[in-house]
């Protein structure tokens, strides 16, 4: 087998490359703050998307790749909406663009108002875009772990994009 000088050059460039980006990426000295100053308020990994259903503000969504966009993710078999990826930032219609959090700390008194601090916080199995503090627990039920509570209204927003479904 004859090997390319090109592609060896290449390789013996990109990876000292790659790696300096990762190190630089991952450093590890990122801050995001415990508190937020106003309701509804946010911090972290942003995009903006286009929604296939309407949305508001603190609702968990996940990717629809058949249509390109961003529906209410709900933790049940029976309607494969799920795993939840991101939290809807703005109020959106059906094929309208709006921001989604990735990753982050948000705020919403009301939607997560329940919230304790050190609780995880799960993809609800009963409204679609919701969150509960306890693990689904009926047969069929989807159990993903989207995040862990601060302090009342506030959550750290991590999904885990695994998931399982109680037997």
């Amino acid at each position: 087998m004859k090997r390319s000088t090109k592609a060896l050059i290449m390789l013996a460039i990109s990876v000292p490359f790659l790696m300096a980006a990762w190190s630089q990426s991952f450093r590890g000295d990122r801050t995001i703050p415990t508190t937020l100053n106003a309701d509804t308020s946010v911090t972290g990994d942003i995009i903006t998307v286009t929604f296939g259903e309407t949305v508001v503000f603190g609702e968990l969504c996940y990717p629809d790749a058949t249509a390109d966009e961003w529906l209410k993710a709900l933790g049940t078999n029976a309607a494969v909406k799920h795993p939840a990826l991101g939290i809807a930032l703005d109020s959106a219609g059906d094929g309208e663009t709006g921001r989604l959090l990735l990753s982050g700390t948000i705020r919403d008194d009301t939607a997560f108002s329940s919230a304790a601090s050190g609780d995880v916080v799960y993809l609800s199995d009963g409204t679609a875009g919701d969150v509960v503090y306890a693990a689904p627990s009926d047969t069929g039920d989807i159990v993903q772990i989207v995040g862990f509570g601060i302090a009342a209204g506030y959550i750290f927003f991590n999904p885990d994009a695994t998931y399982t479904e109680v037997p």
